[in-house]
């Protein structure tokens, strides 16, 4: 009998007294307290309580460091900033209840009662501590910057930044009285406000009946001197089209395919790539490098037209082709070579199928075109006509079907 006596008696001592802080709790100079009261009917009511006294506790840490930070609010804060700061404290919070411990719980007929703590000293400490470790490693970044690349001086800078989110130091001041959030703000500031992107026009031109695939030569110059490994990104009229890096050398070579017959306007903006990996940019900064605009224009045009058709046809189609290619594309007097466009046409009779059935021709064939050492296929897809009298005629349908802009349309466009 004796070995069952120490549980009689802890079941006397948990059940016999009910525990002053249930119904007064007062504020105690060693823990942040957290009391919670579960009806026992509940399904899973201790966790239930564990929960809800948590939340108490996160609730008495963030309103902490809501009143030691508010009296020092002269530091410009975008909102973007304070949000991510607002998020990167109530992880921290989070992360600091691993550290809560029980101090007492008692259950009566109806209710659960627990009380959680967390040692006060033990987390200011900690915190301080948190808190001195990184503000030394932001002073070393700053000391070692002018030894790095400006890659590498963005890259650690954020670093910085993201320290001083992590470890409560937004209103913090360094030995030069100068807030940490601040200093590291005006630095990547500086840093950025120097690069910027040189491009030998405002226009760049291409021709779209020959050039699918465009490169456009540029330079990321950084306070007068070209810079490499600059990650940026593309935009085509406000659509993302890629990822490029800054070349060593004074040239970065930028590939487009444009879909357009229209003026678009390409910027390149410095990518937040240049953060790391986190991606952790808590800086509201413009990214701008620079723009201009891709221009799609042709040369003069030489059409020639050829296959078994008549001068007429021959004339009809080069006049319908030279229409909708100027209703589409301007014509730049200044570009030294003519676009030659040379129409082969291919004829495909079918055999009349039987007396008063019509005559069915198919016309189809391809588009070579040229300019300078530059050279590029269309293909024309059949095309049927169809006509009671005879076989020439269906052809002369047919080509007339061909000749429709909306045809026309699908010819080039399938493939610009």
């Amino acid at each position: 009998m004796l070995k069952y006596l120490p549980l009689v008696i802890l079941f006397i001592s948990c059940s016999s007294t009910k525990p002053t802080w249930v119904d007064n709790l007062d504020q105690d100079p060693k823990y942040f307290l957290g009391l919670a009261m579960i009806p026992i009917h509940q399904n899973g009511y201790r966790q239930e309580a564990f929960t809800s006294a948590e939340k108490e506790i996160s609730r008495q840490l963030s309103v902490e460091i809501k009143s030691s930070s508010s009296m020092k609010k002269v530091v410009d804060i975008s909102r973007t900033i304070q949000d991510r700061y607002t998020d990167i404290t109530e992880s921290n919070i989070r992360q600091t209840l691993k550290n809560v411990q029980k101090i007492d719980e008692y259950k009566d007929k109806q209710n659960f009662y627990l009380l959680l703590g967390l040692d006060k000293q033990k987390y200011l400490e900690r915190k301080i501590a948190q808190k001195n470790q990184a503000k030394d490693e932001i002073k070393q970044i700053v000391l070692n910057l002018k030894k790095l690349e400006i890659v590498d001086q963005l890259l650690t800078l954020n670093k910085a930044m993201a320290l001083i989110l992590e470890h409560d130091l937004l209103y913090e001041k360094d030995d030069g009285d100068e807030f940490f959030y601040t200093k590291i703000k005006t630095l990547i500031n500086r840093l950025i406000s120097g690069l910027n992107m040189e491009f030998g026009t405002e226009n760049f031109k291409y021709n779209p009946l020959l050039e699918n695939q465009i490169s456009v030569p540029i330079s990321i110059i950084n306070n007068g001197v070209p810079s490499s490994r600059l990650p940026i990104s593309i935009f085509l009229d406000e659509k993302f089209i890629g990822y490029s890096i800054s070349n060593k050398d004074s040239i970065t070579e930028i590939i487009i395919s444009p879909k357009s017959d229209k003026d678009q306007t390409l910027v390149v903006n410095l990518s937040d790539k240049i953060f790391g990996d986190e991606n952790s940019n808590f800086i509201d900064s413009k990214m701008r490098l620079g723009s201009f605009i891709i221009r799609p224009v042709i040369s003069k045009l030489n059409i020639t037209v050829s296959g078994p058709l008549s001068k007429n046809q021959k004339d009809r189609m080069a006049n319908r082709f030279e229409q909708f290619l100027l209703s589409q594309f301007r014509i730049d007097d200044s570009l030294p070579e003519e676009t030659k466009i040379n129409i082969i046409i291919e004829r495909n009779d079918k055999p009349q199928y039987a007396d008063g059935y019509p005559f069915i021709s198919y016309s189809m064939g391809s588009i070579n075109i040229a300019s300078g050492i530059k050279k590029n296929v269309f293909k024309i897809n059949k095309h049927k006509g169809s006509d009671f009298e005879s076989a020439e005629k269906a052809f002369n349908n047919s080509i007339n079907k061909l000749c429709e802009k909306q045809n026309l349309s699908v010819i080039f466009k399938e493939d610009l």
